[in-house]
């Protein structure tokens, strides 16, 4: 959750769009208020998930996948 967290703010147009769509599944709170049961074990809420379907997504167009992958390479870094 602390990548996908990282990553959100850096979506824009037709993928901010698309992470609204999928936020019920991610977020408790909003599965609350949308009234769905919501799954902790959601593969939405892991990196590997949330990214395969980001690439699923948007992979095939290339400025979309090279920001891609450029979010793929950010870390935490201590301080």
């Amino acid at each position: 959750m602390d990548k996908i967290s990282l990553v959100i703010p850096l979506l824009r147009a037709g993928a901010k769009k698309w992470y609204h769509s999928i936020y019920v599944y991610i977020n408790e709170d909003a599965a609350i208020c949308d009234k769905r049961p919501f799954d902790p074990n959601n593969v939405l809420r892991t990196w590997e998930g949330f990214r395969k379907r980001l690439v699923s997504s948007f992979g095939r167009h290339s400025d979309r996948y090279r920001a891609f992958q450029e979010w793929n390479g950010l870390s935490m870094q201590p301080g």
